[in-house]
């Protein structure tokens, strides 16, 4: 078996221009906007657990469903990078685990300041953690744009679906009683 470098300096220059920057530039405004704002649901900040638990969240998902296929083990991964070839169903197995546990951490903390935003942009900077560490093995090329559009579409999937569960929320909060 022959092994593949990890390149490390390649890591930390992807882990911070497409994860760290994006992700502060985004909370930032955020939080400045939100101190403009009147209409604020809740004066409690986000806590830092369930920022943690939101990094976890696309983290785990990518983790463990896409460091393996049907030819090649998860040791592989250690030695020779991720395998750039996965069936549909384990795609979609990382993709509805991401929504699921990004819609979890979001419901527990609904009624903090800027949950919508923190948990998903914490979910995504997870999910670019572990898409960046696959990136960084082997002959380097143009991984840092996959690692761009995974921060961008994991964003993107988990602001329209952790919206959709705060919009069933609202109204299953407003709706009458028999």
């Amino acid at each position: 078996m022959h092994e593949v470098p990890f390149h490390t300096d390649t890591f930390f220059s992807m882990l911070f221009s497409l994860a760290l920057v994006p992700s502060l530039i985004i909370l930032g405004l955020v939080m400045v906007l939100s101190l403009f704002s009147h209409k604020i649901r809740s004066k409690q900040p986000f806590p830092v657990t369930g920022a943690l638990l939101a990094l976890l969240a696309g983290f785990l998902p990518a983790a463990l469903w896409l460091t393996w296929n049907s030819t090649t083990s998860i040791t592989h991964y250690f030695h020779q990078g991720a395998p750039t070839q996965f069936p549909k169903w384990q795609v979609y197995g990382c993709g509805i685990s991401v929504v699921i546990l990004s819609a979890l951490i979001f419901i527990r903390y609904v009624r903090r300041r800027n949950a919508l935003t923190v948990t998903s942009v914490f979910t995504a900077a997870g999910f670019t953690v572990a898409f960046a560490h696959a990136a960084s093995f082997g002959v380097l090329t143009q991984q840092a744009v996959g690692v761009a559009l995974s921060y961008i579409g994991i964003l993107l999937l988990v602001l329209l679906t952790n919206g959709a569960c705060l919009g069933i929320l609202a109204l299953a909060r407003h709706r009458p009683t028999p």
